[in-house]
C-alpha cells in the first residue's frame, strides 16, 4: 500500500496542523477534505487507502460524516483503513455510529504524532491485502484492543463488540477466521456460531472460540458446538499468537 492518505478535519487548528505536518515529513501524501460526505465523495473510486478523521469540538458535525465513511469502509472489503482521533467524549459518540471492525485505530487527542505514523508505517508496510484477515469478536474492549495489538503486526485484524456487530460486518466484509468470545451478553458466542454456520456464504468460515474459563464443564460445551479449536484467553501473548499461526500453517497444508 502507498503513503497516501485522505486526512479529514475542518479548519485545523495549531494540534492537527502539527499532525498533518508530520505526516508529510514522514513522505505521507496527505489530501484534505472537509467533513461532509459531499465533499468525501468526491474520491470515490479513488480513496486513499488510508481514511484519517481529526475529531475537534463539533461532535454533532461529524455524524453524516460517520455514518458515511461507514458505508465506505463496508463495501471497501476490508481494502481501506479506518483511523479517528479525537477526545475521550468525541470516541464515544463514533462507537455509537461506527462497529468497531469498521476502525483499524482510535486515538485520544492529544496524540503524538510518531504513534499514529508508527501505526500508519505498519498498515503501509503490509498492505491491507496481504496476510490473513481476522475478525475478533468480543464484548470486552480490552481484550479486543489487546489481541489485535498482538496479531495486527502479521494480520489484517477486525473487531467487533457483539454477535449482531459481527454479524452485519460479515455480511459485507470477507475474512479468513473468526475469533469468537464464547460468553457474550444478549447474543452469546455460541448462538453466533449458530448463525455463521446457517448461512452458506460464511458457514465454510473457521471459527477458533475464545473463553476465559478452562472447566470440564466449559470446555465439553465449547468443544460440543464443533469449532476448529479454542483458545484460553488466560495464555500468555506467545502462546495465544503461536497458536492462531500454527492454525494457519495447518489450515494450508
Amino acid at each position: 500500500m502507498g503513503k497516501r492518505l485522505l486526512f479529514i478535519g475542518k479548519d485545523p487548528g495549531f494540534l492537527a496542523k502539527a499532525m498533518i505536518k508530520s505526516l508529510k515529513d514522514r513522505d505521507f501524501e496527505v489530501e484534505l477534505s472537509l467533513p461532509d460526505p459531499s465533499f468525501i465523495s468526491t474520491f470515490e473510486g479513488n480513496f486513499p487507502p488510508v481514511l484519517l478523521v481529526y475529531m475537534e469540538d463539533d461532535i454533532q458535525g461529524f455524524e453524516s460524516t460517520l455514518k458515511y465513511l461507514q458505508g465506505v469502509i463496508a463495501q471497501s472489503n476490508g481494502e481501506l483503513s479506518l483511523f479517528i482521533i479525537g477526545s475521550k467524549g468525541e470516541l464515544d459518540f463514533v462507537h455509537e455510529i461506527i462497529p468497531p471492525a469498521f476502525i483499524d485505530r482510535m486515538y485520544t487527542r492529544p496524540v503524538d504524532p510518531k504513534d499514529v505514523i508508527d501505526d500508519l508505517n505498519k498498515v503501509s508496510r503490509s498492505g491491507r491485502s496481504l496476510g490473513q484477515r481476522i475478525l475478533i469478536v468480543d464484548d470486552d474492549p480490552l481484550v479486543l484492543r489487546t489481541i489485535k495489538g498482538w496479531l495486527s503486526d502479521r494480520y489484517t485484524v477486525f473487531m467487533a463488540t457483539s454477535g449482531t456487530d459481527a454479524m452485519e460486518f460479515l455480511k459485507k466484509n470477507s475474512v479468513d477466521l473468526i475469533l469468537l468470545d464464547y460468553e457474550m451478553p444478549e447474543t452469546s458466542g455460541l448462538e453466533t456460531f449458530g448463525m455463521i454456520k446457517k448461512m452458506p456464504a460464511l458457514s465454510k468460515i473457521p471459527v477458533i472460540f475464545l473463553t476465559s474459563k478452562d472447566d470440564k464443564e466449559t470446555v465439553k460445551k465449547v468443544l460440543d458446538a464443533h469449532p476448529e479449536k479454542y483458545i484460553l484467553k488466560t495464555m500468555p501473548q506467545a502462546k495465544i499468537v503461536k497458536s492462531i499461526e500454527s492454525f494457519f500453517l495447518g489450515d494450508s497444508q
